[in-house]
């Protein structure tokens, strides 16, 4: 049976997506596609990641800010080892905020799963490097 993404992650409670944005630290990937910020937050037993993924309504037009979403799931999906490898070496909640950086339907009409993809691989790599230098 295949790893499904949902054991890996669930969604930012409305109070920690506040916390996420006054506390956390931004990340930006190299071609300036995604910006992510991210806080570690200690819990008790559970170690987990949670993930929100915004897109603002001046980014571009509901089919287009949807579809953005949906092929940031899906890289997030595709990068699930990465994921995993972050989960299991945490020791406390890691919640994550994507959203476009400097993109939108008016400079990007179509965007690629490939291009978006190595923008998430990205911000996962820089995320890992963070938290195992802190």
């Amino acid at each position: 049976m295949a790893d499904k993404v949902s054991t890996l992650y669930s969604k930012i409670r409305k109070s920690e997506f506040v916390l996420v944005y006054l506390k956390g630290q931004r990340l930006l990937d190299e071609n300036k596609i995604i910006s992510a910020k991210f806080l570690l937050i200690p819990e008790k037993d559970q170690h987990r990641i949670k993930i929100a993924i915004t897109v603002s309504s001046k980014a571009g037009k509901s089919v287009w800010r949807n579809r953005f979403r949906r092929l940031i799931s899906s890289s997030l999906w595709l990068e699930k080892e990465k994921l995993k490898h972050i989960k299991d070496s945490l020791k406390s909640d890691l919640l994550i905020v994507l959203s476009p950086y400097k993109i939108n339907q008016v400079n990007r009409k179509k965007t690629e799963l490939a291009e978006i993809r190595n923008a998430v691989a990205s911000i996962i790599m820089k995320i890992n490097f963070s938290i195992n230098n802190r």
